[in-house]
């Protein structure tokens, strides 16, 4: 009599995954700032300069497109600035060194990101004597559930722990969740050299990548549905077709345009699943950036 096994007491062994070169490879060391700033002496008895200067009225500033409210582009300065189009946002995008720059590679390939924009928003105090107190912040996204946050990057943590830096973005943190926003503090070592930056950096690079808006997609979207919603990798470049480089890359094209999702964890190996993104239109950020415009006459 012919046995069947049930899965529950399946004898064939797990699939087992072949680990991608990076993942064999040791870290590189993280390489410190040239400079940093000496650990400041917590001090409960100083007061903070927000509340020496009396900092009051705060109020939120955005560029009167909506886009960009601060371009420091140079050819000056220890930092590299560099310039692109974002597919994503379909906007230019300039930035003011390279953790910026990578902090656009991470948001530019997430499809979690709905949309970016850098140095988009600006906080502004009144203080005595009639002077001002501000910051531009260096990032906002609006998230996949539509949530929006804005971020400030900084070289290494100790940055942040700069007593007026700390105040300062404190007082900015208080404002912007008072208006329904949030607030990050990230470091370079989360961003660049790491092995989901070098994962999403192949993304990336093929942003730009022609694909038929109807056979491609279609191909993609037939295949992930017939393995169930999560299609291997190696699966989806077969149904596209052709050259598997050139697969390749208009799948990452479609991925930053939310067409189809790959998963970002490890380096990308022919069993790394993908699947569709709930659909979702990017709103809340820029009606956040148009709700603080400057308009015009404004001082």
């Amino acid at each position: 009599m012919r046995q069947f096994v049930t899965d529950e007491y399946d004898d064939i062994p797990p699939r087992i995954r072949i680990p991608h070169p990076w993942e064999c490879r040791r870290p590189r060391p993280r390489r410190e700032p040239r400079w940093l700033p000496h650990t400041p002496v917590n001090d409960a008895r100083k007061p903070k300069r927000s509340i020496v200067e009396q900092w009051h009225d705060p109020q939120l500033l955005a560029a009167p497109d909506v886009g960009q409210l601060r371009i420091a582009f140079n050819y000056g300065g220890p930092f590299g600035k560099t310039a692109g189009f974002s597919a994503k946002s379909k906007r230019a995008v300039y930035h003011e060194g390279p953790i910026e720059t990578a902090a656009w590679v991470e948001a530019e390939a997430l499809t979690s990101r709905l949309d970016l924009e850098f140095q988009p928003l600006r906080v502004i105090w009144r203080r005595d004597h009639g002077r001002t107190r501000q910051i531009t912040l260096d990032a906002g996204f609006e998230m996949e559930d539509h949530s929006v946050v804005f971020t400030e990057y900084k070289g290494h943590r100790r940055f942040f722990d700069v007593p007026d830096t700390a105040d300062l973005l404190d007082e900015a943190e208080e404002v912007l969740v008072a208006h329904g926003v949030v607030l990050r503090r990230e470091v370079a070592s989360d961003l660049v050299g790491t092995r989901l930056h070098r994962t999403l950096k192949e993304i990336f690079d093929d942003r730009n990548t022609t694909f038929d808006d109807v056979r491609d997609v279609t191909a993609a979207r037939e295949a992930i549905l017939r393995e169930g919603g999560t299609a291997p990798l190696g699966i989806v470049l077969e149904a596209l077709g052709g050259p598997k480089r050139l697969a390749q890359a208009r799948l990452h094209a479609m991925s930053v345009r939310r067409i189809v999702r790959i998963d970002p964890v490890l380096p990308e190996m022919p069993d790394t699943g993908v699947d569709i993104p709930p659909v979702r239109a990017p709103v809340r950020l820029r009606a956040f950036l148009a709700h603080h415009a400057r308009r015009d006459g404004d001082e």
